[in-house]
């Protein structure tokens, strides 16, 4: 069923983008890698396509695209041995396509294992971090009065080194309040409201799912896990293990509104390249959070590199 699909797809957009040709060439290398068992570069072209879809004027393209490019690239993560990815690439195709069904005679054992996976996880009380943020919808964002604790709120996250270095020198709140609008039109520049919109949608679900749990009462949008979100966004997936317990009893896609399990827990968070800021060359980026007994909870593990990926995503708009 899904490569006649996959097949009326290409057709119709090999004929309907003439302007974008690059995107129908890529699509069609795409599909002729995957057909072929190449499955590093499909990964490859899969990124280059998504690349393309998303410059400006390709909206409706890239909508078009979502489907079949987490699908395919499910299918190449899973014959790359890369199970977790796969399944939660399967599992954006099927909140795309509920009713799709995958052919086990035409794809691979390890294709159709993490696929009918997806669709069992998917079927679970308790839904995974990413599908949790995608039917999340906030409640009314409450405005926040701007005085000298304004920074020390979610919007803080965002700051840059020379925005909080500007920010220490305000005496007044009027001083503050022009400080914030030109601080939010920075964030705007060719995204109109939706910088603020899905920062107040971020801030929200994190103070509904991320909340601390020790005895440290923070809200959610103040934990370290809190800060990765708004930052960042939610992860392709996450999962949960306890600390130094066998890779058995690991738990892909776990609540995230839990705790961790045991006392010494350890929560990843898996990123693709092309959820992470622009500049940042990585492929993929992990973040851990550790919870040990008798300390804070979901404490973001020190990393260069990552380090450098959130300094970098609290850039503004250039």
């Amino acid at each position: 069923m899904w490569k006649r699909v996959c097949l009326s797809f290409a057709v119709s957009l090999i004929a309907g983008i003439a302007a974008a040709q690059g995107i129908s060439d890529l699509f069609e290398s795409m599909r002729n890698q995957v057909k072929a068992g190449s499955w590093s570069e499909g990964v490859s072209t899969i990124d280059r396509l998504e690349a393309e879809a998303a410059k400006p004027g390709n909206e409706k393209i890239e909508s078009q695209l979502e489907a079949p490019m987490a699908f395919y690239r499910g299918v190449c993560e899973a014959n790359l041995d890369q199970p977790a990815e796969a399944g939660a690439d399967f599992e954006s195709f099927l909140r795309l396509q509920p009713a799709a069904s995958i052919d086990a005679a035409a794809y691979s054992a390890k294709t159709v294992a993490a696929f009918d996976e997806a669709r069992r996880m998917m079927r679970q009380p308790q839904p995974s971090l990413p599908r949790l943020y995608q039917d999340f919808h906030p409640p009314a964002a409450t405005p926040v009065a701007v005085t000298a604790a304004w920074s020390k709120g979610p919007a803080g996250w965002l700051f840059t080194d020379g925005e909080k270095s500007a920010w220490s020198k305000l005496k007044t709140d009027p001083e503050r309040v022009e400080f914030v609008e030109a601080f939010w039109s920075a964030r705007s520049i060719g995204k109109g409201g939706a910088f603020r919109s899905t920062f107040e949608k971020r801030v929200a679900f994190a103070d509904a799912y991320l909340m601390q749990d020790d005895k440290t009462a923070k809200p959610g949008s103040m934990t370290d896990r809190g800060m990765v979100l708004i930052l960042l966004g939610p992860p392709l997936y996450a999962r949960r293990s306890v600390i130094a317990a066998p890779a058995s009893i690991a738990d892909r896609n776990t609540s995230p509104g839990t705790p961790a399990l045991g006392n010494n827990g350890l929560e990843l968070w898996h990123y693709r390249g092309s959820q992470l800021p622009k500049g940042v060359s990585l492929k993929v980026a992990e973040f851990e959070f550790v919870s040990r007994g008798g300390g804070p909870s979901n404490v973001l593990r020190d990393d260069a590199d990552l380090a450098k990926i959130l300094k970098a995503a609290r850039r503004p708009a250039a």
